[in-house]
């Protein structure tokens, strides 16, 4: 487990230094331009962690901007913002499923220290997510991330049940 230093100092490296765009958006580590979900996965949870839920939010709105498809409700899984490519544009069962468990770690981690709007539309939109997924055939992995998520996600507040 990262000391409080090393997560200081890992926040102000994405927030300072890490490879963006110029509007802001996050690159994949290691692919210059190209954004993934996979980082968002990443990247949102993390800052939430860290009690900065402004970038966190800015980096989950703007990954969503260039992966998420309103007509199919899911996440395509890599875009190129510099060339205004896809990279990888079949949304996988697998990919979304891990945005479905991110978000809900980010809501869990946040609790009610996340701001109101941004929890209730970190809700809506992750048990949408949860809905376009019903569609399609998860693996054993993906299936069992989605059922944990859905049923933290019939309680009002995210909260896992306490042992």
């Amino acid at each position: 487990m990262p000391t409080s230093d090393e997560r200081e100092e890992h926040r102000w490296h994405l927030l300072r230094w890490a490879p963006r765009h110029d509007f802001g958006v996050l690159y994949q580590p290691g692919r210059p331009g190209e954004v993934w979900l996979e980082n968002m996965c990443h990247v949102v949870p993390f800052l939430v962690s860290t009690g900065d839920f402004a970038p966190a939010d800015m980096q989950y709105r703007m990954h969503r901007e260039h992966l998420w498809d309103p007509h199919t409700g899911l996440y395509s899984q890599a875009y190129n913002v510099d060339t205004a490519t896809w990279v990888r544009q079949a949304p996988t069962a697998s990919g979304n499923a891990r945005m479905v468990a991110a978000m809900a770690e980010a809501l869990r981690r946040g609790g009610n220290g996340t701001p109101a709007e941004m929890r209730g539309r970190w809700q809506r939109e992750t048990r949408a997510l949860m809905a376009a997924l019903s569609g399609l055939e998860l693996d054993e992995e993906s299936a069992r991330l989605v059922d944990g998520v859905r049923a933290v996600a019939q309680r009002e507040d995210w909260e896992y049940p306490q042992p």
